[in-house]
């Protein structure tokens, strides 16, 4: 009985010395594969050891090691997405964190921050005195991306680094976080050498939102660098404390370009004083319409009755006007039709463009017929913003207006917008006139409008 038990004994450890070195074998051919030239190759054996559980996981740790680039970037891929919710994989990391070569160690310290896993902040906060700095800046980026409180003050400490990259990165990650313990040390960042750092600073404190910053931004509006300027106007915006409307509109009159984010700004903290000096600038300054048209939709009703006092005023400068129509067309409010049909008659033609414009973007039933007799007008645009406003009113009452200025209208864009309407409406008595249009037509701009409204009115008959 004795010598039964013995004979098994040996049998099964025999076994296990054949099973040890094939998977020896396995995993040297593994290794041998993952090294190989040839790319897919490479992969198969990555793909090889998906079943392996922890022990693929060591055999693919090897890789972040190895003199062969591809094979070192599949393993740190590998851990981050196929092995991503594995706590080995992030004890893999942080072990070649703290011990790998440059590369190993900068790959290890974004895919720690990519993890996002709390596990990982300690060993992230000690490769912040890594003596590469580009593991310091990655490490920092990481636990900027983390979010995590533990990296609070750590990163503050990095804010004196010697190195400009460095700094950034603290600051950037000091932003992400948003913690208020950050705010002071930003503060005094804003006077930092580098002037890229100052900006990222104010952009930051911004993030953060804590009234303590308002002071030094506004101070900073007075920056002789612009990008300084729009950087402190546009943090100002983010915080919205009231006591930063008055310095921001000081820099609607200071015709410089941080005078757009100004706009921008005012906006976001939506205070009615600012509206009659955003008003003021339509037409007259280098800074877009279109944007400070966006801002007054943004600020809402109270900015209805001012614009259209504007654009109702026919002594005011005709591009405030104009401007004015398109801010009452962002805005959206169905108050500011009538004064918008009027204005389709009136003298100047950029006035009644954009008129025309905005009553598309209302879409109001009410401008229809207004709008059908724009498409008379001499002015080509003004026919043009019509189609397509008619078009975003979707009114079938437009389609034979619309089909006449498809089949005669002498300027291709009045064409491509008439066909681009009627593509809109739907209405199935257009398709042999967009039918035709396609075969007569010699325009390849018009031609593809019309290939679209033709498929949009077909897949609904």
């Amino acid at each position: 009985m004795r010598m039964v038990a013995a004979l098994t004994a040996i049998f099964i450890l025999i076994a296990c010395i054949n099973i040890c070195s094939s998977t020896n074998q396995y995993d040297s051919k593994i290794l041998s594969n993952m090294n190989n030239s040839n790319t897919a190759t490479k992969l198969l054996a990555f793909a090889s050891i998906a079943d392996r559980g922890d022990a693929g996981l060591d055999l693919m740790a090897r890789g972040f090691n190895s003199d062969d680039e591809d094979f070192k970037a599949f393993a740190f891929i590998w851990m981050n997405i196929v092995e991503m919710d594995n706590p080995r994989a992030l004890e893999l990391l942080a072990e070649s964190l703290s011990g790998g070569d440059e590369d190993t160690r900068l790959l290890a310290a974004l895919s720690l921050g990519w993890k996002r896993d709390p596990a990982a902040v300690d060993s992230l906060i000690k490769s912040l005195e890594d003596e590469s700095i580009a593991v310091r800046t990655l490490s920092a980026i990481s636990l900027g991306w983390m979010r995590d409180p533990a990296a609070v003050d750590p990163l503050i400490n990095g804010l004196q680094d010697e190195d400009d990259d460095m700094r950034m990165a603290c600051v950037m990650a000091l932003g992400w976080i948003k913690d208020p313990r950050a705010v002071d040390p930003l503060i005094k960042s804003l006077d930092d050498e580098n002037n890229t750092i100052c900006i990222s600073s104010a952009m930051a404190l911004g993030w953060i939102r804590d009234p303590r910053a308002v002071d030094p931004l506004i101070n900073g509006l007075q920056d002789e660098d612009d990008a300084m300027r729009s950087a402190c106007a546009m943090a100002l915006g983010w915080i919205k404390d009231p006591k930063a409307v008055d310095p921001l509109i000081q820099e609607l009159t200071d015709e410089s370009s941080p005078l757009c984010i100004a706009t921008i700004s005012l906006a976001f903290i939506n205070d009615t004083r600012a509206i009659a000096p955003m008003i003021e600038l339509l037409g007259s300054s280098t800074c877009d319409d279109d944007m400070i048209a966006g801002a007054l939709a943004f600020m809402g009703e109270p900015a209805l009755y001012p614009l259209i006092d504007v654009l109702s005023d026919i002594d005011e400068n005709p591009e405030k006007r104009a401007a004015a129509a398109s801010a009452l067309g962002a805005l959206g409010d169905i108050r500011a039709v009538d004064v918008l049909i009027q204005s389709l008659t009136d003298d100047e033609s950029d006035i009644r463009a954009s008129s025309a414009k905005a009553l598309g973007d209302i879409r109001d039933n009410r401008s229809t017929d207004a709008l059908i007799s724009a498409l008379d007008d001499e002015y080509w645009l003004v026919r043009s913003n019509a189609a397509i406003a008619l078009g975003m009113i979707g009114s079938s009452k437009a389609s034979d207006a619309l089909i006449d200025h498809l089949m005669y209208d002498s300027d291709p864009f009045v064409r491509a917008s008439s066909a681009e309407a009627l593509g809109r409406i739907g209405d199935p008595k257009a398709a042999d006139a967009l039918i035709q249009s396609l075969q007569d037509e010699e325009s390849y701009y018009v031609k593809s409008k019309l290939s679209v409204a033709l498929k949009n009115i077909l897949k609904n008959m």
